[in-house]
């Protein structure tokens, strides 16, 4: 039964995920970015899991930095991935954990 429970899912979404990058533009590009919000969240979970805390919002900017850098060129990748830094910092100092945020910035 789980073999054919692969094999219904194989015919399905093989096409489908073809034709997404045959099509390529705004469909390739939002199921990309569908693929890193739940590669974030499970990063999220993971690292939870080893007692690091990644705040929420997180999420959905690492899709705003995606799509930046889709249609953008680097200078504007940079500023995305600065700005998604400098929330996380505010975050944590905004919650009074100051050592979590300095944990972030010290190397």
């Amino acid at each position: 039964m789980e073999l054919l429970k692969r094999i219904i899912i194989g015919v399905i979404f093989i096409p489908l995920i073809l034709a997404i990058f045959y099509s390529g533009g705004i469909a390739l590009s939002s199921f990309l970015g569908l693929v890193v919000l739940i590669q974030m969240y499970e990063l999220r979970e993971m690292l939870i899991k080893k007692g690091i805390t990644i705040p929420i919002l997180v999420l959905p900017l690492s899709i705003l930095v995606f799509i930046t850098s889709t249609y953008c060129g680097l200078n504007k990748i940079l500023a995305s991935i600065f700005i998604v830094f400098i929330l996380v910092l505010g975050n944590d100092l905004f919650k009074n954990k100051l050592k979590g945020a300095l944990n972030r910035v010290s190397l």
